[in-house]
């Protein structure tokens, strides 16, 4: 993720099945590119709490809002900015592709 200030955009590909649960430090606003994408909101995974999102919504979260996705009908692919830095923590540790290794 993009340490400096500024205003980063990133593009996200979510792989089928694939599950996140994430918070970030600056409200970013994200537009599904293709697929739907499914994005619930809490501390805990809830799929009874997800929303699904066509291609061309926007989806806008506040900084600090724990959020989870869900690729449940296959691949999507989004498009997220937000007013720098841009972070990401995970809400649980073992989700976190960039410790695998650790």
């Amino acid at each position: 993720m993009d340490a400096l200030p500024g205003v980063p955009t990133i593009g996200t590909i979510g792989r089928p099945g694939g599950r996140s649960h994430a918070t970030g430090p600056v409200r970013d606003s994200g537009t599904v590119i293709s697929g739907v994408f499914y994005v619930g909101r809490g501390t805990e995974f809830d799929a009874t709490q997800l929303i699904a999102y066509a291609p061309g919504s926007v989806i806008v979260l506040p900084g600090g809002t724990a959020h989870f996705h869900w690729a449940q009908s296959g691949e999507y692919v989004t498009q997220v900015t937000a007013i720098g830095p841009l972070g990401l923590e995970y809400v649980d540790l073992h989700d976190d592709p960039r410790r695998r290794d650790q």
